[in-house]
């Protein structure tokens, strides 16, 4: 009798007519993000933060609280990186290396918590370094079979940036690293060579990309490296004598490390564009300054490298540009958001196809915590969780207000 009236007590939700409740234990929630084909994710934790205990709850697509765990970071609102592709979430404190090591906190599926570290001693050893605290966090991507870091390290006396791959291999946290090519400031600051960045994964390989110019000409080269930071052989194409970027802000919109960079750290990465991986094709995005829109290079149905996307929406001349690309995972595709000076024009890359999105409402810090809503068009700004054949919103101002929270079926 006392267990079963224990059990009462500690119900997770109720289902009442159309609501379903979600009740934290000790700290309201104040973050949520769908975990893709899983659930949803509630985050509770102290916000005076003198706890450091973070509450984590999935809450199921079948309407039932699947686990709850508790993870204690050093920092009480660890940054959550997750991916639509993967069966492992990641919460990490912050984005340093301290003391040698870089510590992280894993969750899988079926709620089993990991809290470890890697040792990047060892790693810049490797290639004839002694100085891992001066390694600076490039980005951290979940891709499908492993976490994978990207470093630099700054070499004054070569006058070189040096750049690691380190990956995690998701099912035995086992650490793997490879060395990148060289980056090199002076050609950096001439515009004869670009910064690497996360360009895409698949099952097989993790690409990163980075421009070159060489002899008048620009070209973009991918990276691959396995799971386990294995190097393959790199694929590039040119982008031909017309190319005239504008250096525009870039910003990878998925939960991933430059992403909290930038929000946490204001890191602002800035390039002439960026290479991006999707659907076993490739892609070099860049602001155009000639047409004064986006313009999205690849392979078109004959296999020659062209312009795939037509110009929308162009922009007034300026004489400085103020401009962004932002990019997103959603529902299977990728979204590509274009500002120039204001002008705004999205495109979806989806079935190896480039499309024209034509939406005033697409909201993407909604889309980055809620990819599969049933609409791209973001007609209110609550947070969508799917139950069978149903549809439950979530109004977001619910969060930090109270430790229980309610789904409302629409």
């Amino acid at each position: 009798m006392k267990a079963i009236f224990y059990c009462l007590t500690l119900l997770f939700f109720v289902q009442l007519h159309a609501q379903i409740e979600v009740e934290a234990e000790k700290f309201p929630f104040n973050q949520i993000v769908e975990w893709k084909n899983n659930g949803s994710l509630l985050v509770s934790s102290d916000p005076k933060d003198k706890v450091r205990d973070v509450e984590i709850v999935l809450f199921d697509n079948s309407g039932e609280l699947n686990w709850r765990k508790l993870i204690y970071p050093s920092h009480s609102k660890p940054s959550i990186i997750v991916s639509e592709s993967s069966n492992y979430i990641y919460f990490i404190d912050h984005f340093k290396v301290e003391n040698n090591k870089f510590s992280y906190i894993q969750i899988n599926r079926s709620g089993s918590v990991v809290s470890t570290n890697f040792d990047l001693l060892k790693v810049v050893r490797s290639y004839g370094y002694t100085i891992p605290n001066e390694l600076v966090v490039e980005e951290v991507v979940n891709t499908p079979k492993a976490l994978v870091f990207h470093f630099t390290l700054e070499v004054k006396d070569k006058n070189i940036i040096e750049n690691f791959f380190v990956t995690i291999t998701h099912h035995n946290n086992r650490m793997y690293h490879s060395q990148g090519k060289n980056t090199h400031p002076d050609f950096v600051a001439d515009g004869k060579e670009g910064l690497f960045n996360y360009a895409g994964s698949d099952e097989e390989n993790i690409y990163f990309s980075r421009l070159i110019k060489q002899g008048g000409k620009h070209r973009v080269h991918f990276y691959p490296i396995t799971p386990k930071a294995k190097q393959g052989n790199e694929y590039s194409f040119s982008l031909g004598t017309d190319f005239n970027p504008i250096y525009s802000e870039i910003i990878n919109h998925n939960l991933c490390g430059s992403y909290y960079q930038k929000v946490l750290n204001k890191k602002v990465i800035e390039r002439f564009g960026v290479g991006l991986y999707a659907n076993n094709r490739f892609y070099y995005v860049a602001n155009d300054e000639t047409d004064k829109c986006v313009k999205i290079f690849g392979a078109d149905q004959d296999g020659e490298i062209d312009v795939l996307n037509e110009c929308n929406n162009p922009a007034d001349k300026s004489r400085k540009y103020n401009a962004k690309i932002k990019w997103i995972d959603c529902l299977n595709r990728v979204l590509i958001l274009s500002e120039i000076e204001g002008k705004t024009n999205v495109y979806s890359e989806y079935n190896s196809k480039i499309e024209h999105y034509k939406s005033k409402n697409l909201n993407l810090n909604i889309l980055q915590i809620n990819p599969s809503r049933p609409s791209l068009e973001n007609k209110s700004t609550n947070f969508v969780h799917l139950v069978g054949d149903k549809t439950y919103s979530f109004d977001l101002n619910q969060l930090g207000q109270s430790k229980k929270v309610v789904f409302n079926e629409q």
